[in-house]
């Protein structure tokens, strides 16, 4: 149960880090910044990878 309370707080968190990275930025900005779709993508990697830990019957 602990795995899955860390898990999900990681997803938490990682979307919450995702929003501070495109709040106030524009579309244009995704598509010219490599370093800010580096990071968008490796914490959305992030949120995949910890989903992948939590145990099934807490999936949803």
């Amino acid at each position: 149960m602990e795995r899955d309370v860390q898990s999900l707080l990681d997803r938490l968190q990682s979307a919450e880090i995702v929003t501070d990275y495109i709040s106030g930025r524009s579309r244009e900005d995704l598509a010219t910044d490599l370093q800010l779709q580096d990071a968008i993508i490796r914490r959305l990697s992030r949120i995949g990878e910890a989903a992948k830990r939590v145990s099934e019957p807490n999936r949803g």
